[in-house]
């Protein structure tokens, strides 16, 4: 018999609706309760080194509160504002995040309080929740797999006209900023962002080359003179003495002005050699991006260029268990030896096998790998003949290539599962601190689906 109306009495046991979700969020609670000892007086440390005096003032968030809070927003791919209403919605996530009886921190808070959190800190919980895994028989030291991937920083596609474009919109707002604060200080503008706006709209629909690099040479020109303001305001802001306090809001004015008119004549520099010489600038004279100016320019083959870093990824069967954030492009035979003694300082041991492909295929990394006291050693191609002595053969050649075929797609799960294919953090410690909060996010799932 249908009844019309609802049941009347409604349960509290909200379990049975989500078994797989609790299952889940109940296997990360206990991973992270039994390796967050180490890690949590480094977090309180983190958050707590801009305070003069961090005993006073209210309660802000504790230090398990913010790795978990960081935890739900890399492995669910939430923003802060996402990550803030999840949590307000879910019992479940509430009591994972410890706040199943009081507000959710505003997504703000949420924001200040995780970026505190250094990269330094994250390698400490990514050592630890590798040794759990490895305790637990989710992976092992034994064989390891090494490969590198580029990560994007959060910029556009770097363009000459777009460059400037940032440049003029940037010099621009601090100038007119500086005269607004202090307007007794002698700060000089002309305000051409109109023009430089229309220079970048012609410039980017012109199909003639000739007529494009003339739009961007006057955008170069605006540019110049925008420059010559900031530098005649430089010295009047530093000139500026009322007294300390007004003293010191002047000088970290001119100090920012400083900083982003020195990368505006660095952009207008490598248009200018670009257009009259027919050459691009060298590579570690150019700027990408004046808002992230760490961006490096990841050249890869034919494929399409990425702008960002260069990461060298240590891999077991399941985990990432080390990471190195490299400078520049470097080849991946320079690579190797700084990622296997990485690896010996972190875990203190040395593996047995080592499985890579071509690009670090020399006779150089094959006996080195093997005089630190690795058993089998096997590069996929391109090690020469030379190298055949160092390096393992038959069977054993045959699995280590299967084996090191997998790091493909650990690297693609981690890029999809926990964002890590762009990150979204501001400055190079801000990059670092998300890689390695993704790679934390990503073994904690990994371990925890295991165990489940």
């Amino acid at each position: 018999m249908r009844r019309t109306f609802a049941q009347a009495q409604r349960t509290l046991n909200f379990v049975p609706m989500q078994s797989s979700q609790v299952k889940f969020l109940e296997s990360l609670e206990q991973i992270i309760d039994k390796v967050s000892r180490t890690v949590l007086p480094l977090i309180e440390v983190d958050v707590t080194l801009d305070c003069n005096n961090p005993d006073l003032g209210r309660e802000g968030m504790s230090a398990d509160n913010i790795l978990r809070m960081a935890m739900i927003k890399q492995i669910y791919r939430s923003s802060y504002r996402d990550l803030q209403n999840r949590v307000e919605d879910s019992i479940l996530l509430r009591r994972f995040a410890g706040y199943e009886y009081t507000m959710v921190p505003s997504y703000k808070t949420l924001q200040e309080n995780i970026k505190h959190v250094r990269d330094d800190t994250w390698m400490v919980f990514n050592r630890a929740l590798v040794q759990y895994g490895v305790a637990h028989k989710v992976d092992s030291h034994e064989s390891i797999r090494i490969d590198s991937t580029a990560i994007e920083s959060n910029i556009h596609h770097p363009t000459d006209a777009s460059l400037l474009s940032d440049s003029i919109k940037v010099l621009v707002r601090l100038l007119k900023r500086a005269k607004k604060v202090f307007p007794k200080a002698g700060v000089t503008l002309h305000n051409r962002e109109k023009t430089a706006k229309k220079l970048l709209f012609l410039a980017s629909n012109e199909k003639d080359q000739k007529t494009q690099d003339s739009h961007i040479l006057e955008m170069a020109r605006i540019a110049s003179e925008l420059c010559r303001y900031a530098r005649d305001s430089i010295k009047a802001l530093r000139a500026y003495k009322i007294n300390t306090e007004v003293k010191m809001a002047a000088k970290a004015v001119a100090d920012t002005l400083k900083e982003y008119k020195d990368l505006a004549q660095k952009v207008i520099n490598q248009a200018r050699i670009r257009i009259k010489t027919g050459t691009p600038a060298a590579v570690e004279d150019k700027v990408v991006s004046i808002f992230e100016p760490h961006t490096d320019i990841i050249v890869k083959g034919s494929r399409e260029s990425v702008f960002g870093h260069k990461v060298s990824l240590t891999v077991g069967s399941k985990l990432i268990q080390d990471c190195q954030i490299l400078d520049g492009n470097p080849a991946d035979t320079t690579t190797l030896e700084d990622a296997l003694d990485s690896f010996k300082k972190t875990y203190r041991c040395v593996p047995k096998k080592l499985a890579v492909d071509g690009g670090y295929a020399s006779e150089n990394n094959a006996k080195m790998a093997t005089t630190m006291g690795i058993e089998q050693v096997c590069m996929s191609r391109g090690a020469g003949v030379a190298a055949q002595k160092w390096l393992v053969e038959g069977e054993g050649k045959r699995l280590l290539q299967r084996f090191r075929a997998g790091v493909e797609g650990v690297i693609s799960g981690v890029k999809r599962s926990v964002s890590m294919r762009r990150v979204m953090w501001r400055g190079y410690e801000g990059f670092c601190s998300y890689v390695w909060s993704s790679i934390c996010a990503y073994n904690l799932k990994m371990i925890g689906l295991t165990l489940l």
